[in-house]
C-alpha cells in the first residue's frame, strides 16, 4: 500500500513537472531572457544572425535582453555604403553629441536602408514624448569612411531592453492593444508591439572595413529619463 502510494505521488509529480514545462514553453513571461526581444522594428527584415567569422567583441557580448544582428542586403550582400545625418564631430557618435543623428546604409545596387533615426528609435523618443512623426532635415550629412579611405563596411548592431520599463506600460493597453502616450495635448498611439521593439534604452552600431578592421559607429544611451529616475 505505501509503495503505491509512494508510485502515485511520485507520478503526479512528474506529471506536474511536465504541465508546467509545457506552459512556461508556450507561454513564456514576458521578461524572460530573448523570449520577445525581436529587434527593432525597421530591421527584422534586412538583419541576420551573426556569422562564425564576425568579429569576437561582438560575438562575446551579453545576450540577456539585447538583440545582436548583422545588417545584410535583400540580394544577400553584406557590404554598405554609410550615410550619417547630424552634428557629430568625432566618433564614436554619443550621448554627449549636439543633437540626433540619423544613420542610412545603402547596398551595391543603392537600395537605402534605415539603421537607426534618433528622432524616432529608442525609449526616450518613442515614450518620453520628443517622437517625430516626419524627421526634421539635418543639414550636414557624411559618407563614413575610415583612415584607410574605406567606403563599404559590414554593419552590426546592438540594443538593449529594460524588461521592467515595458511592465509599467500594460495598464496604459486599451482593448485594441495599442499602449496610449502622452499628455492631454499630445497623445499618440502606438501598437504594443512596435513599443517592445522600437523602446530599447541603447544602441551601438559597428562598422567592420574589407580588412577585418571594427569602428564603433555610435554608442548611445536612448532611456536617460530611465537613468534620472
Amino acid at each position: 500500500m505505501f509503495v503505491a502510494l509512494l508510485c502515485l505521488s511520485i507520478g503526479i509529480a512528474f506529471v506536474g513537472y511536465l504541465c508546467n514545462a509545457l506552459y512556461k514553453h508556450l507561454f513564456p513571461h514576458p521578461t524572460a531572457p530573448n523570449t520577445w526581444v525581436k529587434g527593432p522594428e525597421h530591421l527584422q527584415h534586412c538583419t541576420q544572425d551573426l556569422r562564425i567569422e564576425a568579429p569576437r567583441m561582438i560575438k562575446t557580448l551579453p545576450t540577456d535582453y539585447q538583440w545582436i544582428k548583422q545588417l545584410v542586403a535583400s540580394d544577400g550582400s553584406e557590404y554598405f555604403r554609410i550615410s550619417v545625418k547630424g552634428n557629430y564631430t568625432q566618433l564614436p557618435i554619443e550621448q554627449c553629441n549636439n543633437g540626433e543623428v540619423v544613420v542610412k546604409a545603402y547596398d551595391r545596387n543603392a537600395q537605402e536602408y534605415l539603421v537607426y533615426d534618433g528622432f524616432k528609435h529608442g525609449w526616450d523618443s518613442l515614450i518620453s514624448g520628443d517622437y517625430e512623426w516626419v524627421t526634421p532635415h539635418l543639414q550636414f550629412e557624411h559618407t563614413l569612411r575610415d583612415a584607410k579611405q574605406h567606403e563599404q563596411f559590414k554593419i552590426y548592431l546592438s540594443c538593449t531592453y529594460t524588461p521592467a520599463a515595458f511592465d509599467e506600460l500594460e495598464d496604459g493597453i486599451d482593448e485594441y492593444g495599442n499602449v496610449i502616450i502622452g499628455g492631454k495635448y499630445r497623445q499618440r498611439s502606438f501598437k504594443y508591439d512596435k513599443v517592445f521593439a522600437d523602446g530599447f534604452s541603447s544602441i551601438t552600431i559597428w562598422a567592420e572595413n574589407p580588412k577585418g578592421k571594427v569602428i564603433t559607429l555610435l554608442s548611445k544611451q536612448c532611456a536617460t529619463c530611465m537613468l534620472t529616475q
